[in-house]
């Protein structure tokens, strides 16, 4: 009987040895629990830095970034204290240089400078005009201009200091003040063509000290005088540097960077100087005027009517950039002012 039980477990207990089955399917997913308790407000962070407009617009942001990030090149304050030109046409000129914080800068090495005469109206025109005594003449090398190879034109233009013949002299006096004596002889001087230039010494003079550039202190003096003694009478601005740098900015500069007033911009771009490349004329207020006036000259036929040749020099490079109305639309002219008539 024990050996029947026996054998009947043994054969119940086999009988469950076969394989789990396969799972069943998923089941639905529950209903999304109650949001917990909003936890507390964390620890205040540490106070942001305040960020300016000036810190990256204006002089300041500036004199800290490009030529003059490091030190390298600085403003510098120029002022031209006295200047002479004797009879026979010998050109000195006394100036000092200080720093923006009216420190006198004693490392001034080189100076280019220019000297001009005022000329009364006359000869076609209404206006009185400066009239440079040291030029030089601009030729096209090259076909990718407007005007053809061997072009050539008239520039009124500076001279600089050094040992050559054909350089001025520049003495360090000590203290930041500084003697330049003209090699051009203002009673020798004359136009590319051997025109000579009349030396006129009751006419308004100007001269023009600039130092600098890319590097170092720079800056530009200009002092009007009489070389006969006489008191200055007659003069010829256009427009004031201070206005130019409401819209242009504080580093208003030219040709180099040691350009820095329009006082001395006038003296240069006057009648009887132009672009060899494009054939406009540069004078100041031709030049600067059809720039602003953009679609406005007369000349511009309707919206996307031809722009403006204007010639940009880059090193030995002279690439030609064509300004057109929708690029000079944001320097259109100032409402309610007058502008001369231009083509």
């Amino acid at each position: 009987m024990m050996t029947a039980v026996l054998l009947f477990l043994v054969l119940v207990l086999a009988g469950c040895s076969g394989d789990d089955g396969s799972a069943g399917i998923a089941g639905a997913t529950g209903s999304t629990g109650t949001t917990g308790a909003t936890g507390s407000t964390g620890a205040t962070g540490a106070a942001g830095g305040a960020v300016l407009v000036a810190d990256k617009h204006g002089e300041a942001a500036m004199l800290q970034t490009g030529e003059f990030a490091g030190g390298n090149k600085y403003m510098a304050n120029v002022v031209v204290d006295t200047v002479t030109a004797d009879a026979n046409g010998v050109v000195t000129v006394n100036f000092t240089v200080k720093d923006t914080a009216d420190t006198p800068v004693t490392i001034v090495a080189s100076v280019s400078a220019g000297i001009f005469k005022l000329a009364p109206k006359g000869s076609g025109l209404s206006y009185n005009k400066w009239v440079s005594y040291i030029w030089r003449v601009e030729t096209i090398s090259g076909t990718t201009f407007p005007k053809p190879d061997g072009t050539k034109a008239n520039q009124a233009y500076r001279e600089s200091s050094g040992t050559g013949a054909a350089n001025g002299t520049l003495v360090n006096n000590g203290g930041g003040s500084y003697t330049y004596t003209f090699r051009t002889n203002l009673a020798a001087a004359r136009l590319p063509d051997g025109t000579a230039i009349p030396y006129e010494r009751n006419l308004t003079h100007r001269v023009s000290i600039y130092t600098g550039g890319h590097s170092g202190p720079t800056g530009e003096g200009d002092k009007d005088f009489v070389p006969d003694g006489s008191a200055v009478t007659a003069t010829r601005n256009i427009v004031e540097t201070a206005a130019c740098k409401k819209c242009h900015g504080p580093e208003f500069a030219g040709h180099g960077g040691d350009r820095i007033t329009v006082e001395g911009c006038n003296t240069c771009h006057s009648p009887g100087t132009s672009d060899a490349q494009s054939g406009e004329s540069l004078e100041m207020a031709v030049m600067i005027h059809k720039i602003h006036a953009g679609n406005e000259l007369a000349s511009v036929a309707g919206p996307d009517g031809p722009g403006i040749v204007i010639v940009l020099t880059v090193g030995t490079k002279r690439p030609t950039t064509v300004i057109t109305p929708f690029t000079a639309a944001a320097i259109r002219p100032f409402p309610g002012k007058e502008r001369p008539s231009l083509r």
